[in-house]
């Protein structure tokens, strides 16, 4: 049988124990799965934005035409005032148009919806767009 104090510290572990569990505020949940997209015509390509939670987006790329050297540092990708070398973001071309690209990157669906996105060779665009909600 227990005593008096091994009884009331055990019961105070469980008083305790019950009020931090009773007082945990669930998680937030996120309702997400938002997405945009931008169509390039002329290079038969599209860019697609999904929210996958608050911070992040996956963005997935397809280009069929218009490409024409494999070398990737000579295309860039032009997107909220960044324009980011092909090779930094690991899009492979492949003429007439690129190896399928998806990753991972920080973004809202809802602040880049209204605004472009260009592809260019070296100096040159190759296409651009307006990214909208699908």
């Amino acid at each position: 049988m227990m005593t008096k104090s091994k009884t009331f510290t055990f019961l105070a572990a469980l008083f305790l124990t019950c009020f931090i569990f009773s007082r945990a505020s669930p998680l937030p949940s996120f309702d997400g799965g938002e997405i945009a997209s931008v169509t390039l015509k002329k290079l038969d390509g599209k860019f697609k934005f999904t929210q996958i939670n608050e911070i992040s987006l996956k963005v997935e790329a397809v280009i069929n035409s218009g490409i024409k050297d494999k070398d990737p540092h000579k295309y860039f990708v032009q997107f909220l005032k960044l324009k980011v070398s092909f090779a930094d973001l690991n899009i492979i071309p492949k003429p007439p148009g690129i190896v399928p690209w998806e990753k991972t990157l920080p973004g809202v669906v809802d602040i880049i919806v209204g605004t472009g996105l260009s592809i260019f060779y070296e100096d040159e665009v190759l296409d651009s767009g307006i990214i909208i909600k699908s």
